[in-house]
């Protein structure tokens, strides 16, 4: 636990908003908004096409030749990284992908009905693309950063066999280059690829001026290490972001005007 936060179960939290994202992080299907459970039912083909992508990744006997412009691997020596190693260590699991979708569809749901758009998410960090899969499953525009272009290729292959490769834009570069050179505007922007304390406070800076209204952020690893635990202390201690989540390793960033400052630790169950 951080100083600032309290932990809570999804049932004890107050604010609506965060229970309408603790509850479709967390809680069951019979807990879920009902328009949501009804398209997840609708979407377990592409997601039982996405988990045995997954499958065959676990599997898989290639190697890829990785440029890592991040803060390196715990699990990897060299640049020559075996495919099913990074399926296995790295991506995020199934379960985690699923929740994000829930909470994706749901808000998208909301968006489309008040804006008529949909819900526009940044990915930083493409790995393998199975989460981006589910991102742009939940009916966002999805784009999506990798820093060595060998894994975006790699990730644009899975998305073909997948369908969904025209649904998805990918870029490659260094992030520091890309969020200077674009001008946003995303809803929601899910920082997973560069797990360096003082890097990710950089990010989260200029982020602040690259969300659309309303937007945030999801920052993965914040107690990974010594570096990205202070940069989590430094961001709850950012007035800006008055509103904030952590979730199974995960921290959610939110300038919401008006409202009362909260940070959760959110206590994690995964009843599905």
């Amino acid at each position: 636990m951080f100083k600032k936060e309290k932990r809570k179960s999804w049932r004890s939290v107050q604010s609506p908003f965060i229970f309408n994202l603790a509850r479709h992080l967390e809680a069951g299907s019979r807990y879920v908004d009902e328009r949501v459970v009804a398209d997840e039912v609708e979407s377990n083909k592409i997601f039982k096409n996405i988990e045995n992508l997954r499958a065959d990744l676990k599997r898989s006997t290639d190697t890829i030749a990785v440029e890592d412009h991040g803060a390196g691997s715990r699990v990897f020596k060299g640049s020559s990284r075996k495919v099913r190693k990074i399926a296995k260590h790295v991506l995020q699991g199934e379960r985690v992908a699923k929740s994000l979708w829930k909470v994706l569809k749901f808000w998208g749901m909301d968006l489309e009905e008040k804006d008529k758009r949909q819900l526009s998410v940044l990915e930083m960090g493409t790995s393998l693309g199975v989460t981006t899969a589910y991102l742009s499953s939940a009916g966002c525009d999805v784009e999506t950063w990798e820093g060595c272009q060998n894994t975006a290729d790699f990730a644009r292959n899975n998305w073909i066999k997948l369908g969904l490769e025209e649904k998805i834009v990918s870029k490659v570069g260094k992030f520091e280059g890309l969020l200077k050179s674009t001008k946003g505007g995303w809803d929601m922007v899910f920082l997973d690829g560069h797990h360096d304390g003082e890097a990710t406070l950089r990010y989260v800076e200029e982020l602040k001026s690259k969300l659309g209204k309303g937007g945030c952020v999801l920052v993965d690893d914040v107690v990974w290490s010594k570096g990205m635990k202070m940069a989590w202390r430094q961001l709850l201690d950012d007035p800006y972001w008055n509103v904030t989540v952590r979730w199974r390793g995960k921290g959610w960033l939110f300038h919401i005007g008006g409202a009362v400052e909260q940070h959760i630790a959110l206590s994690c169950v995964f009843k599905f």
